[in-house]
């Protein structure tokens, strides 16, 4: 995904990315969630109407 941690972090505390599980300090990502994640956040193009609404959303969240 080439996603730095404290971007993951982030995403933790704020929502909006993958779904993870804690073990006691340590964060773990099932490979499968992450596929998942990352195939709900595919688009064919920027004027899809779903990847402008998810972009504008993200950007309110910032």
């Amino acid at each position: 995904l080439r996603l730095s941690p404290r971007t993951l972090e982030k995403q933790r505390v704020l929502g909006g990315g993958p779904k993870f599980r804690k073990f006691g300090r340590r964060v773990m990502y099932a490979v499968a969630d992450l596929d998942a994640w990352a195939a709900e956040r595919s688009y064919e193009t920027t004027s899809d109407p779903e990847y402008a609404e998810q972009h504008s959303a993200d950007s309110r969240a910032r």
